[in-house]
């Protein structure tokens, strides 16, 4: 039987009550709250688009944005007061119909702040949530299932003890493995969500999520939210918890296999050879992009590395066509002797087969200035979509240091584009989550009017947006 936290024992116990009590069912409920806001034209922008605001914080960030078979959206986004961090930031799952009016919320509990879901054929949705404890210093992951309807069917926290061989840690340099040693400290409770890194996909009713746990590892959750399997994917070293946050990504290819990817250093491909005793070939970059492929069973198939000699790429979005994994990126590229501004950001479509790591594609995509890849995803043509921010400028000290316009990029399979929207100001745009909808019209979200990196304190707000174009 795996152990429980004590200090986490009173929070288990009105976890497990508030699955059989169906007063607090209906309090944690997905429940009505329209507020008729539709989508609306916005003066400067592109006529295909149409926008509204949602919340009404200083600021806030969409964390999750994903469409359903009605065409409805479902939102997750965080938000924070004036002069509040981001320690305590606040998060909402919203859904809203395919105009734009909000329909439902999730109602907010102290100390839990929703993170990610998945959303099931049934209507279902296996949602993922952070619970801190009164007085703790650390958050625990709860799992919970929602029926159609929204109430909470199933619920339980996760706990992870970790095999013997998942608890050794290697402490690294950028280039080679500095010392090895067994970690003895809980990795199911993290600082903060961030620290967790999580992602889920849809497996059917079932459900895989990966997390920064022993190294990182991938769960398998299913209907009743039980672990069926897990199995770790990189072992815990110093650089994991540091570098590439939110590059991490989790896909599925077309025979329903796990995609895992993220952009990896030399000395971690090193520790990766030397902790599961597999090959790995490394390209000679100062990057590159490790994708590792499961069985819907768990079991480890191939890894392999993409990437090119001197290249520092990190990685944004991570898909399949046609036998290749297809890996949208960003190559932060030398071309200038401008003084502290000699590097430009710019886009990279790649694609590559994972069976010998040849690259049948490596092409870049400079749209104007610099250019940040917030979110990628291909339709069933292969068609590519670039979400993020172009034409900003970022100095060799990687201060944002002049605004930059929302990006939606649409190109053909081999990088050719098709269609771009920027959407200008006021202040800096970004547009970072995507969502295919239905009706083939793509869903948005992101924030306008944001503060770039030495803004005054006072005017460190935004306004987070959500919206649909047509392709």
């Amino acid at each position: 039987m795996q152990r429980m936290h004590s200090s986490w024992g009173a929070v288990l116990f009105g976890v497990l009550v508030g699955c059989t009590t169906p007063e607090v069912e209906m309090e944690r409920a997905l429940r009505p709250a329209p507020d008729e806001v539709p989508l609306t034209q916005r003066e400067g922008w592109p006529g295909a688009v149409q926008v509204r605001p949602v919340g009404e914080a200083f600021s806030g960030d969409v964390l999750q944005l994903e469409a359903d078979p009605k065409g409805r959206i479902w939102l997750l986004r965080s938000e924070k007061a004036n002069g509040s961090s981001s320690q305590d930031a606040v998060t909402t799952l919203e859904v809203y119909e395919a105009d734009g009016g909000r329909a439902l919320a999730l109602a907010r509990e102290e100390g839990v702040l929703p993170w990610r879901f998945a959303l099931h054929p049934s209507g279902e949705v296996t949602l993922f949530e952070f619970v801190k404890a009164t007085g703790a210093r650390t958050v625990r992951l709860r799992l919970r299932r929602l029926s159609p309807e929204g109430a909470v069917t199933r619920e339980r926290l996760f706990e992870d003890e970790g095999r013997a061989e998942e608890r050794l840690y290697y402490d690294l340099d950028q280039q080679e493995i500095l010392s090895i040693s067994t970690d003895t400290d809980p990795r199911d409770v993290w600082p903060t969500p961030k620290h967790a890194r999580l992602r889920a996909v849809v497996l059917g009713e079932e459900a895989v999520f990966m997390a920064m746990s022993h190294g990182v590892k991938l769960y398998r959750l299913d209907a009743e939210l039980q672990t069926r399997w897990s199995s770790q994917v990189m072992p815990a070293n110093y650089w994991n918890g540091l570098l590439h946050s939110d590059q991490e990504q989790l896909a599925q290819d077309e025979q329903g296999n796990i995609l895992v990817a993220w952009s990896m250093l030399a000395s971690q491909a090193q520790a990766y050879r030397l902790h599961f005793g597999r090959a790995l070939h490394w390209s000679g970059g100062l990057r590159d992009i490790v994708v590792l492929r499961f069985g819907q069973d768990g079991q480890f198939q191939l890894a392999q590395t993409f990437g090119r000699e001197g290249d520092e790429v990190e990685l944004a979005g991570l898909a399949a066509h046609r036998g290749e994994v297809v890996l949208g990126a960003m190559e932060n590229i030398l071309k200038s002797d401008r003084p502290n501004d000699t590097t430009e950001w710019d886009l990279v479509l790649m694609r590559g087969r994972m069976e010998d790591g040849a690259l049948s594609l490596h092409r870049t995509l400079d749209i104007s200035r610099e250019d940040w890849l917030h979110d990628f995803r291909i339709d069933a043509h292969g068609h590519c979509y670039f979400a993020g921010t172009t034409d900003f400028v970022q100095a060799d000290t990687n201060s944002w240091i002049e605004p930059g316009k929302g990006l939606l990029l649409k190109t053909d399979e081999n990088g050719d584009q098709l269609g771009l929207l920027t959407l200008t100001g006021p202040r800096h745009v970004e547009v970072t989550h995507l969502a295919f909808r239905p009706d083939g019209t793509i869903q948005f979200g992101g924030t306008s009017d944001g503060p770039l990196t030495h803004t005054p304190l006072d005017e460190w707000f935004n306004e987070t947006v959500l919206g649909v174009f047509s392709p």
